[in-house]
C-alpha cells in the first residue's frame, strides 16, 4: 500500500517545480511533441495529478511524448482496441468521456488492449470516478490502483511504467480507507528530464530571423 509523503530536499541533479510550472511545462512539451491543444491540456492535468500523488509523472509523460505514435481507442462494450498500440493519453481522455455511457466502465468492466505507459490512464480513471461518484479500480499486469471520488490513489501493488499491456478499468462497490492528499504543492524532477521537456517545449517557438530582428524595438530613439 502506498504512503504519500512530502518530497525531500532536491539534490544537486534535480529541481523542484510548482504544480503550475508542471502544468505549463507539460502543456508546452505536449504541443511540441505534436499533440493538439486540447490533448496537451489533458496531458498537463495528468502530470499534475500524478505529481500530487507522488507518482513518477516526469518519466511517464516523457516516455509518452518521446515514444512511437500510438492510436486512440475505438470504444465498444467491454473491449477497447485499435490497429496498433493504444496511446495512454487518448485512451485516458476516452475513459473520462465515456464513463457514463454504455461503452464505459459504469456499464461493465472495460479492457483496453495494448496500452503503452498505462500509468497515464490513472488520472483520467480518477476523473471518471469523480463524475460517476463511484469507486473505480485500474489494473494491469501485477499492478492495481484503487480510486475513490475526490481521493488520492490507493496503490495495492507496485506501480511500474512498462511495455504495452492490457488495462482493465472497472467500477467497484467496496469502499476502502484512503490516504489523504498531501499538503505540499511542488514536485521534484531531475535536471535531465527537465531539459528533455524544455527541448520539446521549444519546438513550439518561432525561430528568430533577420526580418524579425530588423523589426524589433522602437523606431525612434529613447532619449527624451
Amino acid at each position: 500500500m502506498n504512503t504519500i509523503t512530502p518530497a525531500s530536499i532536491a539534490g544537486p541533479d534535480s529541481i523542484f517545480l510548482s504544480l503550475s510550472e508542471i502544468s505549463s511545462l507539460t502543456y508546452r512539451a505536449a504541443r511540441g511533441a505534436g499533440y493538439e491543444w486540447g490533448e496537451a491540456e489533458e496531458a498537463a492535468f495528468a502530470s499534475v495529478w500524478l505529481s500530487r500523488a507522488s507518482l513518477d509523472w516526469a518519466a511517464t509523460i516523457l516516455a509518452v511524448l518521446n515514444g512511437a505514435p500510438a492510436c486512440a481507442p475505438s470504444p465498444s462494450r467491454g473491449r477497447w482496441a485499435a490497429v496498433g498500440q493504444l496511446c495512454p493519453l487518448r485512451t485516458g481522455i476516452a475513459v473520462a468521456d465515456f464513463a457514463a455511457l454504455q461503452e464505459g466502465p459504469s456499464a461493465q468492466p472495460v479492457q483496453c488492449l495494448a496500452v503503452v505507459q498505462p500509468l497515464l490512464v490513472v488520472p483520467f480513471a480518477a476523473r471518471a470516478a469523480n463524475s460517476l461518484n463511484r469507486p473505480i479500480g485500474v489494473s494491469w499486469a501485477d499492478n492495481q490502483v484503487f480510486l475513490q471520488p475526490g481521493q488520492p490513489p490507493l496503490i495495492v501493488s507496485p506501480v511500474d511504467t512498462c511495455k504495452p499491456v492490457d488495462v482493465t478499468i472497472a467500477c467497484e462497490n467496496m469502499q476502502r480507507a484512503m490516504p489523504l492528499w498531501p499538503q505540499f504543492h511542488q514536485a521534484e524532477i531531475c535536471n535531465a528530464q527537465y531539459g528533455e521537456l524544455n527541448a520539446l517545449a521549444l519546438r513550439t517557438t518561432v525561430p528568430t530571423s533577420a526580418r524579425s530582428q530588423a523589426g524589433a524595438g522602437g523606431e525612434e530613439g529613447d532619449n527624451d
